[in-house]
């Protein structure tokens, strides 16, 4: 059985283990989120989504450069230095969340939600996300740690919700309060256990970029999170009758991308392992290859299946159209194609610096086409002008990893076939004689 184990390939068998996690939030989404409309109606999940999707965007901004940059960082690192690298982590990104807490009040109080503190929780609760050291655990490939620190807790955390609002028939903001422990108290647990707690250890981590670089890398990735993850806000805003079309699409679209999310999880790790660029640039090659026929499929399963998706999610409270589908389907591919290009491709291969530019990029196209599709084609436009930007991102990075990985290969000497030569019985006797 192990000798069998063993043949399978190793982002194969990473991405076996990280699937567990996506599993369990999606058993909790297809429980919670129904139960949920059932119970609170449409003014219900509209405000906890809403406040999903804004927590999400600030839980970017919160995680800096590390989901990006960060597994590649720490599968390139000397062990007894990784815990320093999530120590420092950590710190940077503490400040951030605090910063951060009041400006996503704001946010919500803006955007006016059915039930503002319902709103308001969600947002703090997936806000916190952004202490999450999921990064970390990819990059040293530990999918094992990641599930018992994230995915049993957050079960947990939804059977409790669940349980409140069902058997005792509780407010619906227990349901995000609870969840906001459990982010928290994720947090506090990898700080304690993972990153040893505040002490230095014998290993003190710098980062070697300079504030412009961290700040310009910051920058692109709010500005990925204000399009990809305020787009319902946007939408909320600016077209609000197709907002429960919009968001019901878009929340799938979150529920997805949260499973695609083991492909890239999977392989970033084993992508940036190897110690010659020219391996390295091999296997990012390879991996961009392959994860582009899984988008295709992904579209094309979610063209047919979206309507019955979002029926069972929503409890009927939502009906999605053909044409609908289908868009929807493509942006979660283009989503799903963007994130992987970024962490099997651009971050192993150098070129991270780039890559942002290229989110900056798929953002200076893609809200303007939001904003002017939600505005005169409602939820089709706003999946129309997400198209648009998820087609900039993944055609630059394609372009750069392509480009890179085939100079680097050429530059790069093929490594010395190892010559194995056999003595002849006799021949070095007769040579003597």
């Amino acid at each position: 059985m192990t000798r069998w184990l063993q043949r399978i390939p190793v982002p194969l068998r990473r991405m076996s283990a990280f699937a567990l996690l996506p599993v369990l939030s999606t058993l909790s989404n297809l429980v919670l989120l129904p139960t949920v409309s059932s119970l609170f109606g449409q003014p219900g999940w509209t405000s906890v989504v809403l406040g999903q999707g804004i927590g999400a965007a600030a839980s970017v901004v919160c995680s800096l450069q590390w989901p990006t940059e960060g597994p590649a960082l720490v599968a390139t690192s000397p062990a007894d230095r990784r815990p320093a690298i999530l120590r420092a982590s950590m710190r940077s990104r503490g400040v951030v969340v605090a910063a951060c807490l009041p400006l996503t009040a704001l946010v919500v109080w803006l955007v006016q939600p059915a039930d503002p503190l319902v709103c308001v929780l969600s947002a703090f609760s997936v806000t916190a996300i952004g202490l999450s050291p999921a990064w970390y655990f990819i990059g040293i490939g530990r999918p094992g740690a990641l599930v018992w620190l994230e995915g049993v807790p957050r079960l947990v955390g939804n059977a409790v919700s669940l349980g409140l609002l069902l058997l005792l028939d509780a407010p619906l903001w227990t349901f995000p309060l609870v969840m906001l422990v459990v982010s928290c108290g994720t947090a506090l647990v990898s700080w304690s256990v993972v990153a040893g707690r505040t002490r230095r250890g014998p290993h003190v981590w710098r980062n070697p970029q300079g504030r412009r670089s961290l700040g310009f890398a910051t920058f692109a990735r709010t500005l990925d999170a204000g399009y990809s993850f305020i787009a319902g806000p946007v939408v909320a805003l600016l077209a609000p009758a197709a907002y429960p079309l919009f968001g019901a699409c878009d929340r799938l679209a979150k529920v997805v991308l949260g499973g695609l999310a083991i492909v890239p999880q999977g392989a970033a790790g084993w992508v940036s392992e190897p110690p010659t660029d020219r391996e390295r640039a091999q296997r990012a090659r390879r991996a961009s290859v392959l994860v582009l026929p899984l988008a295709l499929l992904v579209a094309a399963f979610l063209a047919v299946a979206t309507p019955t998706l979002v029926r069972l999610l929503f409890a009927g409270t939502v009906s999605v159209g053909h044409l609908t589908s289908a868009l929807a389907g493509a942006v979660v591919a283009l989503a799903f194609l963007g994130h992987a290009l970024f962490l099997t491709g651009l971050a192993p291969i150098g070129s991270a610096s780039q890559g942002y530019r290229y989110l900056i990029a798929a953002f200076t196209v893609g809200l303007p086409a939001l904003v002017v599709g939600a505005l005169v084609e409602g939820a089709n436009g706003a999946l129309i002008g997400s198209i648009c930007s998820g087609l900039v991102l993944t055609t630059l990075s394609l372009r750069r990893i392509w480009s890179v990985t085939a100079a680097t290969v050429a530059a790069a000497p093929a490594p010395a076939p190892v010559l194995c030569t056999t003595a002849v019985p006799g021949q070095s006797d007769r040579k003597a004689s």
